[in-house]
């Protein structure tokens, strides 16, 4: 979501769309990843009920050219998060 408007519910109605969208097919988990610097996505996606499944380390640094700085920290490691969307 671009930065003007952040704080205003459109990624939670993303993820909303996306659990909606992937329970309509039946599928049994919904996965994310993000940085491990991302504070605001990973706690979006936290309050939305996804859990921490593994860490890609040094993703960002094998992955890009350029170095990724979020919040003042270099980007490294994806964290890989995921939420079950229908229980056995």
């Amino acid at each position: 979501v671009d930065p003007t408007h952040r704080r205003h519910g459109l990624g939670k109605q993303l993820v909303d769309f996306a659990e909606s969208y992937a329970k309509e097919f039946h599928c049994r988990y919904l996965d994310v990843g993000t940085a491990s610097t991302s504070f605001g996505p990973l706690a979006l996606y936290q309050s939305c009920g996804f859990r921490a499944v593994g860490i890609d380390r040094d993703f960002f640094t094998t992955n890009y050219k350029q170095p990724i700085i979020e919040n003042g920290i270099q980007a490294r490691d994806m964290l890989r998060l995921q939420k079950i969307l229908i229980h056995e």
